[in-house]
């Protein structure tokens, strides 16, 4: 009988795992780069932001802390 696998999530607020343009499984750590693609109050589109710390909440999404404010990924793309 096979071993029931269950998978773990591993919080790391000092880096990500990424997928390269290659196919790679790349781990970036902090601070790294992320371009504002979703503007929102201060963030402004297109600029260049710090991200300092990565963040998961129990809904399992992430987040950057940038300047010490807490935004969602889903705004960012990595400049890498």
């Amino acid at each position: 009988m096979a071993k029931s696998f269950e998978p773990k999530i591993i919080i790391d607020p000092f880096s990500i795992l990424v997928v390269n343009p290659q196919g790679e499984l790349k781990r970036v750590y902090c601070p790294f780069l992320a371009r504002c693609m979703i503007p929102r109050d201060d963030l402004i589109e297109n600029q260049i932001y710090s991200v300092e710390m990565v963040k998961t909440e129990l809904s399992e999404e992430i987040f950057f802390i940038i300047r010490g404010k807490i935004y969602s990924h889903h705004r960012f793309v990595l400049v890498l």
